[in-house]
């Protein structure tokens, strides 16, 4: 099981977005898989979202507890006082991949890159999160590939048991494609879906230039 941690931050302007995507890009002790503006008419905005790998598993997010409140909190301080300065404030989950969402290294290996993503937050009953994802990687992502869109991750929130995540890289071209089509296929997920949730959300995300998944 890799751990992730799911980073919503609220940015103070525009420009403040990119200053401070520009600082996180230099953090260390977590690997970054991507940093990505949302897209405005799509979510709230202006926001950041981070997703960070922790390396090392539970014994990774120890460290990082231990620097952030723990006696060597000093090692991130630095940190805390450039984003105090373009944020206003935010909102983190630690996650863990399901089994069948491809590892960062393979993602990096089979070139899996977007200048769009699609970003999908659901609120699931108690406990069937991960019923829910191994229903949406069987019934959706052979619908999703046909139109354009690769998966990054699936991955289930820790901590609650009533939020799962997925996250895919794709184009504005396919991302039309898709909401324009009528494949019977969607519809049938949509109801399919309805079985496992209670709400869910998609916003679409324009990532930084020169991260890991972005094209540009």
């Amino acid at each position: 099981m890799e751990l992730f941690v799911h980073e919503t931050i609220a940015c103070r302007s525009l420009q403040a977005r990119e200053r401070y995507q520009e600082i996180a890009k230099t953090m260390q002790g977590f690997t970054m898989v991507g940093t990505w503006q949302t897209v405005g008419m799509t979510g709230r905005w202006p926001t950041v979202l981070n997703i960070w790998q922790v390396p090392g598993g539970w014994s990774g997010w120890g460290d990082f507890l231990e620097r952030t409140y723990g006696s060597a909190r000093r090692q991130m301080d630095v940190y805390f006082d450039q984003f105090d300065e373009v944020r206003s404030g935010g909102e983190d989950f630690l996650m863990a991949s399901v089994p069948w969402s491809p590892p960062v290294q393979q993602l990096a290996a089979d070139g899996v890159k977007g200048t769009l993503f699609v970003h999908e937050v659901t609120a699931v009953r108690p406990g069937v999160g991960r019923d829910y994802l191994a229903a949406m990687n069987e019934q959706w992502r052979p619908v999703a590939l046909d139109h354009g869109h690769r998966l990054v991750g699936m991955y289930e929130a820790l901590m609650t048991d009533t939020t799962a995540v997925s996250l895919w890289a794709t184009d504005v071209a396919s991302h039309i494609s898709l909401m324009t089509s009528h494949d019977p296929r969607i519809g049938r997920w949509r109801a399919a879906a309805r079985a496992y949730c209670t709400g869910w959300h998609e916003e679409l995300l324009s990532p930084a230039p020169g991260t890991l998944l972005s094209a540009t």
